[in-house]
This record gives structure tokens, C-alpha cells and sequence, in this order.
């Protein structure tokens, strides 16, 4: 990758062929038709890193953008969803860029929520781009966050984060309907769980690797952004090198500006935007009974069941043995606490990645000392016998 140096910021300013929301399929053709001429002819290298909401793709959006030369950020949120859109805001940033600096750019990153790209509109893509990084995260921890942002919003509070938990959890039943339903004349609070970024990330990941298998070049990379936290150092090594660019300590710490756009007034990315590098994971999760009905059937019937899918695909980078995981496990994580104890449904699920015979008294702890997430662990364990046994990295 290059040095990801002189850049310039470049905001929204692409062509909008149809802003209705639907295709207009001859820009759309010719756009796409363009957009892969260009990257063909350019042999530009284009990662685009896909994700749930709150999975922590911003940090690693910023990580990887330390050495890219060119980088976007959201390109394709639009509501309701607009792939042409999409598609100009990249090409326009590869050409600015090519303009700005007598030649093209060698990599560019995108980094967008799942949830608003459609599966036949990524299908298409799969042709322009060369790697496609897709970030999964505990739902339990990836919802509580969600929950958390939402009952701002609900409480007209887009830029702050000021709610107390006992606040947030009374107006968790509000915020339960908002996702099922959506809010009238508000866009933004269109409805969720029925189009929620898991389920568009297994479509997205379903269509990707057969398309790639037949393109050896393409690279298709699963992240648990969780493990990434907890070992950033050896997971952003093994990525890189999947990637084919050069590790730098850059991508983990010692984060500076660069060239992506992101609002960093809004509470939804601030956090990360203003970071300079990878924190421990120290987020709070939900137990089912924290949880409101809706999203507590989300959780159960579609997140939960797509993160333990794609946590066992042979695309996912980690740890390689259970040396690794023991590690993990025992990972202090606010001085006292090891990340078993700090986050049981995390851990819980990890250890469904290998016989567990060597972890029977860890799985028999975490049942002992957590028992409002017994139900949980049950329906882990159930999940995990069913999904696909293609892990590689965990050794039993």
C-alpha cells in the first residue's frame, strides 16, 4: 500500500442518477461498466470493509486507512438504499485523486453498514473491488450498543451520550418499536430488525466466496472485532498479510488524520473517529432478560445465528490454537477482570469452536458464575453443533 500521505478530505459530491431510490439500469450498467475500467486500467486495489452497525468498523475502517492512499467513508448510505450513488462517490474519489496527484491511487478503502447494500447490488460489485473484509461482533454486545445510540435518537439526542443505563433501559421498550416499526417522517429511523446488517452481511458473505473462489486474486477476510481488540498486534499482521501490504505499527496505535470524511459531531462515530489507535474491548453487553422483545427474537433468530455461522468460516482470521485462546480468555481487561469474566457470551461462544475438552472447567465456571446466561450458553452450544464445521484456526 502506499503511505496513505497528501491527501486531501473529499466530501459527498458524486452524480445522482435516479433519486428515487431505484435503479436507473442503463446508468447503472454503464456506471459499473466505468467504475471497473477504471480500476482494471489503474490496477487500483480497492478493500471494502462491510459490517453490522456497531461493530466497531470505524477503528478498523481507521486502521487500515493509515497506509491506503485513498480512502471513503460510508459511500453507499443512503435512504432508502442507492447503489449508483455508491458507485460515483468512489469512482469520483479514485479520480480526484488521480487528478490531485498525476497518478492513480495503488489501494483505496470503503468502509459501509451492510444494511445498505443490497445482495444483488453487491453481487455486481464483487466484479470492481479486490478484497472484502467483513467485521462480525458478539450480538450481545453489538446490540446493547445499538440500544444505547437509539434511545438517544429517541430522546431527540443525535450528538450525545449522556443517558444513564437505568435511562436507556426505560426507554428500551420505545426504541424495541422504533426498530420494529420504524418512526413516521423520520428516514433515519426506518425499520431494522426485518433488514438488519446481519442479515445482509450472510447474503453479502454467501454471494462473495463462491464468486471469489473462481478469482484466486480476491481476497475474502472475517474479522471478530472483539478478538481484533484483544490482540491487534497479531490479527492486523495476519490481514495484512492477506492483503499483500506491508504491517506497520501504525495500523494498530499512533493513529493520525487522514483522507475519509466522518462526522466526528455525531455520537454514532466520535468515539472512533477521535481515536488514535485500538482499545481493549470494555463495552457492557445484554443478557436476554435486559433485552426488549423484538430485539431479543432478533438476537436469538437471526444475529446470533449468522455471528456463530461466519465465526466459523474458514475465511476468519485469529487465533490459531488453543495456546491463543487461552490467552484470550485470560486477558485482563480492566485490571481485575480476565475477558472470560467480562464478557461470558463472548467467551462462551469461543470455546464452541473446538471439542471443549480442554476447556471443560472455563465452560463450567462461566455456567457456575453467570446463571442468567444459562439460556444462552444453551442455545450457543445448540447454534454451534449446527453450523458449518469448516473453522480451521482453532486447533482441538
Amino acid at each position: 500500500m502506499g503511505a496513505g500521505t497528501g491527501r486531501s478530505p473529499l466530501s459527498w459530491t458524486g452524480i445522482v442518477y435516479n433519486i428515487s431510490g431505484q435503479h436507473d439500469d442503463n446508468a447503472y450498467s454503464q456506471l459499473l461498466r466505468v467504475a471497473k475500467k477504471f480500476v482494471t486500467e489503474n490496477n487500483i486495489k480497492i478493500i471494502h470493509v462491510d459490517s453490522p452497525p456497531r461493530a466497531a468498523s470505524t477503528a478498523f475502517f481507521r486502521a487500515l486507512e493509515q497506509d491506503a492512499d485513498a480512502s471513503i467513508f460510508e459511500p453507499f448510505l443512503d435512504r432508502p438504499p442507492n447503489f449508483e450513488n455508491g458507485c460515483s462517490r468512489i469512482l469520483e474519489t479514485l479520480k480526484h485523486y488521480k487528478t490531485e496527484h498525476g497518478i492513480p491511487p495503488k489501494t483505496l478503502v470503503a468502509k459501509d453498514v451492510s444494511r445498505y447494500i443490497k445482495a444483488d447490488d453487491w453481487a455486481q460489485w464483487l466484479d470492481v473491488i479486490y478484497a472484502s473484509i467483513v467485521l462480525i461482533r458478539d450480538p450481545f454486545t453489538q446490540l446493547n450498543s445499538l440500544l444505547r445510540r437509539k434511545a438517544h435518537e429517541y430522546a431527540n439526542n443525535y450528538t450525545g451520550d449522556n443517558l444513564s443505563t437505568s435511562e436507556v433501559m426505560s426507554l428500551a421498550p420505545n426504541v424495541d418499536q422504533m426498530l420494529l416499526t420504524g418512526r413516521p417522517n423520520d428516514e433515519s429511523a426506518s425499520p431494522f430488525y426485518g433488514t438488519s446488517g446481519w442479515k445482509n452481511l450472510k447474503e453479502h458473505v454467501d454471494t462473495t466466496a463462491p464468486h471469489f473462489q473462481k478469482h484466486h486474486e480476491k481476497k475474502l477476510i472475517i474479522v471478530d472485532t472483539t478478538l481484533l481488540r484483544i490482540m491487534p498486534t497479531t490479527m492486523m499482521q495476519e490481514i495484512t498479510s492477506y492483503l499483500g501490504m506491508k504491517y506497520s505499527k501504525r495500523l494498530v496505535s499512533g493513529w493520525g488524520n487522514t483522507g475519509a470524511v466522518i462526522n466526528n459531531n455525531s455520537a454514532w462515530y466520535a468515539k472512533a473517529a477521535l481515536s488514535d489507535g485500538f482499545l481493549l474491548p470494555t463495552d457492557p453487553y445484554l443478557t436476554l432478560n435486559d433485552m426488549p422483545n423484538g430485539m431479543k427474537e432478533h438476537a436469538i433468530k437471526q444475529a446470533l445465528p449468522i455471528y456463530i455461522e461466519l465465526l466459523n468460516h474458514p475465511a476468519r482470521v485469529g487465533p490459531k490454537d488453543s495456546v491463543d485462546l487461552r490467552r484470550i480468555l485470560a486477558t485482563k481487561i480492566d485490571g481485575t477482570k480476565t475477558f472470560s469474566d467480562f464478557n461470558p457470551i463472548t467467551a462462551y461462544t469461543l470455546l464452541t469452536l473446538n471439542d471443549k475438552l480442554s476447556f471443560k472447567k472455563i465452560e463450567k465456571d462461566l455456567r457456575v458464575h453467570f446463571p442468567n446466561n444459562i439460556a444462552v450458553f444453551d442455545i450457543i452450544d445448540q447454534l454451534a453443533k449446527n453450523a458449518p464445521n469448516t473453522t480451521k484456526w482453532l486447533i482441538k
